[in-house]
């Protein structure tokens, strides 16, 4: 029998407790084969783990929120060895043992690998999943590596899920490959919200939005871009949040209670 732990322990332990993917079984090999596209950038001594599946790992990570590359490591250590055996792991020779990658593992492919390749493959498939994008989505770069670039991505409000991604080789470079990502072909906003803060409150995003995708946007506004929010202020004077004000003679219309 399992030792008898405290209360607060369970969620802490990992041996034996798979890790919860954001995809079924089906989805998982499909995205696997996906991957195959991405370029292997490393040597053959460092081949010691499958592009594909460990690739899938990093994918996995993301699809289920990982914000870092630890949380993205941790996350391939809690799936099961079947689990790594039906994404293609090879076993340590001479046992049924099927290691995960270890970070330096991932970190290693990370720093070589073409991050806009893996980003474009991942877009591509997620838009074939997913068929058009949500109506409510939030545009948002995170780094998944430190000093080593970072990833844009369009994610549903919902549960933060990512369904298109982009990569910058550092947060420096987030606006203007968060505008690359919404000119994508493989990016459909008709419809679509598209929230974002200060950062993108730039005319070329907001265009891109709404003139060349057709979605609608509600971006941050700070003191430091005080000509547009003067303007917003003054556009937005006596009118209710994200509803237009009421028309006057319409209100005036109205008989008296």
């Amino acid at each position: 029998m399992p030792p008898d732990y405290p209360p607060a322990t369970p969620p802490a332990l990992t041996v034996g407790a798979a890790a919860r993917c954001a995809l079924n079984a089906a989805q998982r090999y499909s995205l696997k084969d996906a991957l195959r596209d991405v370029p292997d950038p490393r040597r053959a001594q460092g081949k010691r783990y499958p592009l594909a599946p460990t690739l899938t790992v990093i994918a996995l990570g993301l699809l289920a929120g990982k914000g870092d590359l630890a949380e993205i490591h941790r996350f391939g250590t809690r799936l099961s060895q079947p689990q790594r055996k039906a994404l293609g792991f090879w076993p340590k020779k001479g046992t049924k043992f099927y290691p995960a990658p270890t970070y330096n593992v991932l970190r290693d492919l990370l720093i070589a690998l073409d991050l806009a390749a893996l980003a474009d493959v991942l877009t591509r498939w997620l838009q074939a999943q997913a068929g058009r994008l949500p109506a409510s989505l939030a545009l948002d770069g995170k780094t998944i590596r430190d000093h080593l670039g970072c990833i844009v991505s369009l994610v549903e409000h919902e549960d933060g899920a990512p369904v298109a991604l982009s990569a910058a080789p550092n947060k420096g470079h987030e606006l203007p490959v968060a505008q690359k990502l919404l000119r994508s072909d493989a990016v459909h906003l008709l419809g679509c919200v598209v929230t974002a803060d200060p950062l993108h409150c730039q005319q070329e995003t907001a265009r891109l939005i709404t003139q060349e995708k057709g979605g609608h946007y509600v971006l941050g506004v700070k003191a430091n871009q005080p000509t547009v929010r003067k303007n917003a202020e003054k556009k937005l004077a006596g009118a209710t949040p994200l509803l237009p004000k009421p028309n006057s003679a319409a209100a005036a219309s109205k008989p008296a209670p």
